[in-house]
């Protein structure tokens, strides 16, 4: 790739989903292979389906052209982001990060895209992230008040989002950023599996990732719980309906055999 010996690779999340196919179609001078690349402005730009786009060496005014082509029903406010300064020696014994930078013998399109992929899922954990979060503070409440007082607040539908909520998550996680997968690029490129993993462990993707997947698991076990709570009181209350009635009939039976 044409880049220069020091540039900044920034990752956005710029839409909730690419088209790769679409976006192919509009850019003829795109890199073969995946993840999507091809020029824009001065440097380049990489996409991913999931959402991510990773500039290479583009100006602050390129990158927001393309993010504004490629924004469609996210959420309003700040989008997480990503910056990593890239140093390129072809004399560097080993490639990694030296005081904030990264060092590399090449940036050639191989490392490009695996640079690209630790960074688009770094800036989708981060999504993910504040997700969980948002549904801890949900979660949380219920919890609490079934600790205090011993009772459940009304609020089965709420209970049920958080669910669907963290089942979401679980499934983009795994389905569609697959931040533990390796990419596809390591299937032809395996001599480029340490540069790949080093950087992996570098912006903690594994931990990360886990970390996630406990809090989503104990998410969804909380609510669920607090669920079948609601129901089984629901279900007592039923029961009492249901008995009342019946001895009301009874005795109504019995005022008018004996009036």
């Amino acid at each position: 790739m044409d880049l220069p010996t020091r540039f900044e690779a920034v990752a956005h999340r710029a839409a909730s989903s690419i088209d790769l196919r679409a976006e192919a179609a509009r850019h003829s001078d795109r890199r073969a292979g995946v993840p999507l690349t091809f020029p824009w402005g001065s440097g380049h730009v990489i996409v991913f389906r999931h959402g991510s786009a990773v500039f290479l060496n583009v100006e602050d005014s390129e990158r927001e052209d393309m993010l504004q082509h490629l924004e469609d029903d996210l959420d309003d406010g700040p989008q997480p982001m990503e910056r990593l300064w890239v140093r390129v020696d072809p004399e560097v014994e080993a490639e990694g990060m030296v005081d904030g930078e990264l060092l590399i013998r090449s940036a050639d399109l191989h490392r490009m895209r695996l640079v690209a992929e630790v960074l688009a899922r770094t800036v989708m954990l981060d999504v993910y992230e504040q997700q969980v979060s948002t549904a801890f503070d949900s979660v949380g409440p219920l919890v609490d008040s079934l600790e205090r007082t011993g009772q459940i607040p009304r609020g089965v539908r709420s209970l049920r989002r958080t669910i669907g909520e963290a089942l979401r998550i679980k499934v983009r996680l795994v389905g569609r950023v697959e931040v533990l997968d390796s990419p596809e690029t390591l299937w032809e490129h395996a001599d480029l599996q340490g540069f790949y993993h080093n950087l992996a462990e570098e912006y903690e993707l594994r931990d990360r990732h886990q970390a996630l997947k406990r809090k989503l698991d104990v998410i969804h076990d909380c609510a669920e719980t607090t669920l079948d709570l609601l129901q089984t009181r629901s279900a007592f209350w039923l029961e009492v309906a249901i008995v009342g009635l019946f001895v009301y009939e009874v005795l109504f039976g019995l005022a008018v055999h004996f009036g």
